[in-house]
């Protein structure tokens, strides 16, 4: 979905908002595997933050590209695809920020990986949205692979969010992350946040 800018210029700009809705698939011996962390939460996270955008009639300057993914579990298929056959040219692509497991994880905080190297300005707008917010978040380099991979592969800035300690492990239901509606509460709050201060 695309939430289009509305300053002349601006509105090549394109801000894009990710998560994957695919899942690893039941057990033949019967153990369900939903991804109800992994990754429903950040693909409910997604659509609510569009919903909100466009109930509101938030009018971004920039334009905002709202994408679920598939195929993340696969490798990246998905993402990967889109990098290749962009719906819009890379080079005005100014940001990715990638949601994955923002719901459920034995941690304190919300987690984000980049690099002060590659994608310090939207980590320095995501600090300001922290402070104003006062919420705790914990920075760390890129190490999970998830969908902000390809983009930043092809030198886009991007940010991977998902919540600390999350299990990434593709567990079954019964052993896998709970998902805490607090925990969504922060994540939605904190992204929302930053992608009004990209958009300006």
């Amino acid at each position: 979905g695309l939430l289009p800018g509305s300053d002349p210029y601006l509105r090549q700009e394109v801000i894009i908002l990710g998560a994957h809705y695919d899942h690893v698939g039941n057990d033949p011996g019967g153990l369900r595997y939903s991804g109800a962390n992994d990754n429903a939460s950040g693909v409910a996270a997604l659509l609510e933050i569009a919903r909100l955008l466009h109930e509101q009639d938030y009018s971004p300057k920039s334009s905002i590209l709202f994408v679920a993914w598939g195929a993340q579990e696969l490798g990246q298929e998905g993402s990967n695809y889109y990098v290749t056959q962009p719906i819009f040219p890379l080079h005005n692509t100014i940001a990715t920020i990638q949601l994955d497991g923002v719901g459920g994880g034995d941690g304190f905080s919300l987690g984000v990986q980049g690099s002060t190297e590659t994608d310090g300005e939207i980590l320095y707008t995501l600090s300001a949205a922290e402070q104003a917010l006062q919420e705790k978040l914990v920075y760390t380099p890129p190490f999970n692979e998830s969908d902000d991979m390809p983009f930043r592969q092809a030198g886009i800035p991007s940010l991977l969010f998902s919540w600390r300690l999350a299990n990434e492990d593709n567990l079954p239901d019964e052993l896998g992350n709970t998902v805490h509606p607090e925990h969504l509460n922060i994540a939605g709050r904190v992204v929302t946040l930053l992608l009004l201060a990209l958009a300006r």
